[in-house]
């Protein structure tokens, strides 16, 4: 059978789909409108709600970009309209949560979001506490949360995820998306360009720990991310009307391929782990503090040059068994303190009881890799492009793709590979390389030319 995801986004999220996989896939998302002075179309799109009664909510910026826009065209069709514009930068808390409990009056149809992640992230989780529906109205092609059933909250400086609801429409007007700040489709480029190893570390999982996978998805995501790089080209290429469509429809497939696939596995790999414990560490020496997606983006090369290793030298399997019998776990828990500090004792506690520290477990998952290693490389062969074409895509999208554009030192470096797994129970490429013994090594090999 065909794979029926290699079809536009607009032909996908109106139905379930039954795949090669034997699973039906379904997302909440209802309809997806991408088109220059999509806004124009609001009365039309929203008819179905009989009373017109909506909620408009936005920051200063957003509203500015397209916010005053939905009012006016939503207003002169006579929809009653109430608004909520955050004054201050959102970052969705509590804090934020707590003041559009407070500022949503009344019987409400429907919820508009006109802005970029972080406020939608705070609407999708509003609205699965309320029930409202969500309308998101995308003012930047800067991340591929918006079609994503999770929620990123920041409390006391921690990242945390929640289940979120997702907008049952998404209406991007391409005009709105062209006109945004020039950093902001560079941090899409870095959310769609790390799919290359998250799709990575998914197979791996179903090869090593038979963690559910679906091949047709993996492959209409990298469909997606491959209609987005052939679209880079000329003097600008990544602010062409061509390639910001190509790269908001390859970050609108990137969130409903999670809810397709009812697991995380496919949108955080290796990639967001090293990104993570550099961003939640602090492990740069710049006044400025790079976005998390620019430091994704410098993960993302690095997982690149780690499978090239894979690729490379099939491991010794036989030192690699002696692995646990020699592990300093005293060590262990120093460098885990050392490296996060006050959030030592949480990962702590869950590095703990992961399975990559049983003995049995270790030597049951050395059996697997010995035995599908062929399959291994296959898939680093076939899902993430070698290091120096990669390279030359970020470059292209105004990205960084080494430690040091972060201002990190070698050994910063060095701690963000080896440690960072330590963040999740995931199977994925970092548990690879420890499992095999190597990641020191690698580690070593990575960061040999920068400075200490």
């Amino acid at each position: 059978m065909a794979n029926a995801f290699l079809k536009p986004i607009e032909q996908l999220v109106s139905r379930q789909v039954r795949c090669n996989c034997k699973k039906t896939h379904r997302t909440g998302l209802k309809k997806v409108v991408i088109e220059q002075n999509a806004i124009e179309r609001l009365p039309q799109l929203l008819s179905e709600y009989a009373d017109r009664r909506v909620f408009l909510v936005s920051d200063k910026n957003t509203q500015l970009a397209a916010g005053d826009r939905v009012l006016t065209v939503l207003g002169s069709m006579g929809f009653h309209i109430g608004a909520y514009i955050f004054q201050t930068d959102v970052q969705p808390s509590q804090a934020d949560l707590g003041k559009l409990m407070l500022e949503v009056h009344g019987d409400v149809d429907a919820l508009v979001a006109v802005g970029s992640g972080a406020l939608q992230d705070l609407l999708k989780y509003y609205s699965v506490r309320t029930g409202i529906p969500l309308i998101s109205i995308p003012t930047a092609a800067s991340t591929d949360s918006y079609a994503m059933p999770f929620s990123v909250f920041f409390e006391n400086g921690k990242k945390r995820v929640f289940r979120s609801a997702v907008p049952v429409m998404i209406v991007v007007d391409l005009n709105v998306i062209a006109a945004a700040p020039k950093q902001m489709a560079p941090a899409g480029a870095a959310a769609v360009l790390s799919k290359h190893i998250s799709l990575f570390d998914w197979r791996l999982s179903k090869l090593v720990d038979e963690t559910p996978y679906c091949a047709d998805l993996a492959r209409a995501m990298l469909h997606c991310i491959q209609t987005f790089t052939d679209s880079l080209s000329g003097s600008r290429p990544l602010y062409s009307m061509n390639t910001l469509e190509s790269l908001v429809r390859a970050l609108l497939f990137a969130g409903v391929l999670v809810s397709y696939a009812e697991s995380i596995y496919p949108a955080v790999g290796s990639e967001t782990l090293i990104s993570d414990c550099i961003f939640m560490t602090g492990m740069f020496d710049r006044a400025d503090i790079p976005s998390e997606q620019f430091i994704k983006a410098v993960a993302t090369a690095n997982c690149a040059r780690i499978t090239e290793s894979i690729i490379a030298a099939r491991p010794n399997f036989n030192m690699a068994k002696m692995l646990l019998d020699d592990y300093g776990w005293v060590m262990h828990n120093n460098e885990i303190n050392r490296i996060y500090k006050e959030d030592a004792p949480e990962v702590l506690s869950r590095s703990g009881g992961f399975a990559r520290y049983n003995k049995e477990m270790h030597q049951r998952r050395l059996f697997y890799l010995n035995d599908r290693w062929n399959s291994i490389v296959s898939a680093a062969r076939d899902m993430i492009p070698e290091y120096t074409a990669l390279r030359e895509t970020l470059r292209n999208c105004v990205l960084p793709y080494r430690f040091e554009d972060l201002g990190m030192t070698r050994g910063q470096a060095q701690d963000a590979i080896i440690w960072s797994a330590e963040l999740t129970e995931h199977y994925n490429l970092l548990s690879l390389i420890w499992e095999v013994g190597e990641i020191d090594s690698v580690a070593g090999a990575l960061t040999s030319r920068m400075r200490d």
